[in-house]
């Protein structure tokens, strides 16, 4: 039997969605996440389809008040929405505890297949005014032009009349006068979106080619990748291999899959990444690249995805968001460098890209290859077994020492061990690389009479210190100030700066090597792509000797040759107050010595600590990456941190101060209810921490409060989670707060 009800949620209320009656003339034709014109009120909205049935999804709701859909607004089948993305939004709103209607979101195309048209017309109450007369001139002239018109005109044409128009036709709208249409037009061609889009146009580079694939390594899981392909069955593997075995296991594995008559998709942390990795594989398997990413304008998004959708590109590269291209007969999904954390999402709902591409894959029965050489704890954790822990055997491993800072004489930056390596670069030409992972010229300014730093008056935290121009900023809200002469709490005058950043090491090391050329790169120094392009093509020319850079060196494409790696201060990201800090700061140091190129002539990486025997620089100096996974996951299991239990952080936002603080109050209160409630069926140990309150938002004059939820089961707490959110969510009191639900956060 035909579906007779659809479940229709609109963008303005997305966590409620409404039944509708489907009209007999639209069997056949209507489909899941279809866009419609729904009766709402007294008036019609558009809404998309998130459900369809024989029988109303609310039982208590009597059959014959149930309205009818007015319009179908999705055209034709090219907008057709792939069924294993409908349900993959449908686990991301169970996973997540998010409205259906924000999840479905995500896999819409990126534009409306319609187009909306506003227009004014007399209501009765317009009419009778007219006929009672009275009237000043610009209201009786808009009501007379609009009388003879029922269908309306638009306010640019009552603009040609009256200049005043806008503001006489809300004068008018408030005593009812004259009532808004919107007209709804759906696209009744694609030819204007026509999907050989120029934008996306890549240029196949011959200096990328590979040039040997005769002598790869094949994993261990190799044959069994084959036989999932043949077979259509999913299954997940991992590679933490580096620069051209990575590159040549990424084209036979896609090759694999294409000969399978399957597709791939291709994920990077950023739009550089993708854009390169797009032109490799294009030069590599003389295959056309679909490039899918944020960068792109809206117009050559769509024309993309309607590319991607009609089945135009055997490959798709893209970024975070290309997890939902609709890519048919997918066969081979690839996450490369899932430990970057570009892949968690800031709003809701707070998705993450490798456990939403795992689901993706699964639902579509390919192969999932996941890819780091440094993987996160949560994958290594997954991959229990996984031997590319250990380093692989027959690689040899860069040579990386450990200096003790304690060593290091006061007021000296570099250490001999540093000092020499550089010198050593040098005279082969060049190709240094600093890595410090702090902007600006120091952290802060510090007084030495009283200790203390300058604060934004706004945020409370320390200001930064920049030099160019000579200025202190908020990390927070980017306030600036002038630089203090005296100390605010104590009129001292012995202010001195604390802390380095990349900006006071640029000015150190144009005086340590004054013969040497210095580049920096940094958010403060380079603020676009092609900027960033242009530094990188400086260094590998080798008109740049020595480049100062941040994390941000990792996303702007490969740099050669670098013979030598130096990070001063390698202890810069291990004492914030987050338990991820060791992690991150494995990452950011593995990535680091890893831009060491390559060749017979291996380079050295040099770390200057205060901490030598922490198992992060003890596994940094042997190369063992099993010191430090092994310690950390210890570390992790003990005190009940993921991937041992799953994190759930709720917030709520406002700009009345004690109505958030009660809310937060409240909230815990019901979802510790919600939970005793369900702990005769529930076996997850649950804790509730906080609500403790968020400095980050109050330079907005916005006021947060969050709680932490702690569950060893995220799956036998979401009905607690859910009723509680609800709870919150519905109450009249709380209408002007925003409330938040992040599952396994990130911060």
């Amino acid at each position: 039997m035909p579906p007779i009800f659809a479940d229709v949620i609109f963008p303005q209320r997305l966590t409620q969605g409404f039944t509708y009656r489907i009209p007999a003339s639209w069997q056949g034709a209507l489909k899941m996440g279809h866009w419609v014109l729904a009766p709402f009120g007294r008036t019609a909205r558009p809404g998309f389809v998130v459900g369809m049935s024989d029988q109303p999804s609310d039982q208590d709701v009597p059959e014959h008040r149930i309205r009818e859909l007015e319009d179908h607004l999705t055209p034709s089948s090219e907008w057709n929405i792939d069924s294993s993305l409908i349900a993959l939004a449908q686990w991301m709103a169970d996973y997540y505890i998010a409205p259906l209607g924000v999840c479905f979101q995500w896999i819409q195309p990126p534009r409306l297949p319609y187009t909306t048209a506003s227009r004014l017309r007399l209501t009765p109450l317009g009419q009778q005014a007219l006929a009672r007369g009275r009237l000043s001139e610009l209201p009786r002239t808009i009501l007379d032009t609009l009388r003879p018109k029922p269908k309306g005109l638009t306010l640019a044409t009552l603009k040609k009349l009256v200049p005043t128009a806008p503001t006489v036709v809300t004068q008018l709208k408030r005593k009812k006068w004259v009532e808004e249409l919107h007209v709804y037009h759906m696209h009744s061609t694609l030819q204007g979106l026509n999907t050989s889009s120029k934008e996306n146009d890549i240029a196949k580079n011959h200096t990328m080619f590979l040039q040997d694939l005769d002598s790869i390594s094949y994993p261990s899981w190799w044959k069994d990748f084959q036989h999932s392909l043949k077979q259509r069955s999913f299954n997940e593997y991992f590679i933490d291999e580096i620069g051209e075995d990575f590159s040549a296991l990424l084209v036979q594995s896609i090759r694999e899959t294409l000969d399978q008559k399957r597709t791939a998709l291709i994920i990077v942390p950023d739009m550089a990444q993708a854009a390169y990795w797009a032109q490799f594989l294009s030069a590599n398997l003389n295959e056309t690249v679909g490039l899918f990413h944020s960068g792109l304008a809206e117009s050559g998004r769509m024309k993309e995805w309607l590319a991607i959708n009609l089945g135009r590109y055997q490959i798709v590269v893209g970024t975070r968001m290309a997890v939902f291209a609709p890519v048919p007969s997918l066969g081979l999904l690839v996450l490369c460098h899932e430990d970057d954390d570009s892949y968690k999402e800031e709003q809701s709902p707070y998705y993450h890209a490798r456990d939403v591409a795992r689901e993706r894959a699964c639902l579509s029965r390919a192969a999932f290859i996941l890819h780091s050489p440094h993987p996160t704890l949560e994958t290594a954790h997954h991959f229990s077994n996984m031997r590319e822990l250990n380093t692989a055997q027959g690689k040899k491993p860069h040579a990386v020492h450990v200096v003790d800072h304690h060593s290091i004489p006061y007021g000296t930056t570099l250490s001999n061990d540093m000092r020499n390596g550089m010198t050593h670069a040098l005279s082969a030409g060049g190709g240094i690389v600093i890595f410090h992972n702090r902007k600006g010229f120091s952290s802060s300014i510090v007084c030495r009479d009283c200790g203390l730093s300058a604060q934004c008056e706004s945020c409370q935290v320390p200001c930064r210190l920049l030099t160019a121009p000579p200025i202190m900023r908020c990390p927070y809200c980017g306030q600036t100030a002038a630089v203090p002469t005296i100390c605010p709490a104590c009129s001292g005058s012995h202010l001195e700066p604390g802390g380095y950043g990349t900006e006071r090491l640029e000015q150190e090391l144009r005086k340590e090597f004054p013969t040497a050329t210095v580049g920096r790169m940094d958010r403060n120094n380079v603020r676009t792509e092609s900027a960033a392009k242009i530094l990188r093509d400086q260094f590998n020319k080798g008109a740049i000797h020595i480049l100062i850079c941040t994390e941000m060196v990792f996303h702007v494409g490969p740099l050669s040759p670098v013979r030598f790696v130096g990070i001063p201060y390698a202890d810069a990201g291990l004492h914030l107050p987050d338990f991820r800090s060791a992690e991150r700061l494995y990452h950011h140091l593995q990535s680091a010595v890893n831009l060491l190129t390559s060749n017979g002539n291996l380079g050295q990486a040099v770390i200057q600590t205060r901490l030598p025997t922490h198992h992060v620089m003890q596994a940094m100096a042997q190369q063992q990456p099993s010191l430090f996974y092994e310690h950390e996951l210890a570390f992790r299991q003990a005190v009940g941190y993921p991937p041992f239990v799953h994190f759930i952080q709720m917030s709520i936002s406002g700009a009345a101060q004690m109505l958030v603080k009660k809310a937060a109050t409240h909230w815990v209160q019901i979802l510790a209810s919600q939970v005793a409630h369900n702990s005769s069926q529930c076996t997850s140990e649950c804790t509730i921490l906080g609500p403790i309150a968020s400095q980050a938002l109050r330079h907005r004059r916005v006021y947060r409060e969050t709680i932490l939820f702690k569950a060893s089961d995220v799956e036998e707490t979401k009905t607690a989670l859910r009723r509680a959110y609800g709870s919150m969510t519905s109450n009249k009191e709380y209408r002007g707060l925003k409330f938040g639900i992040n599952v396994d956060p990130m911060e």
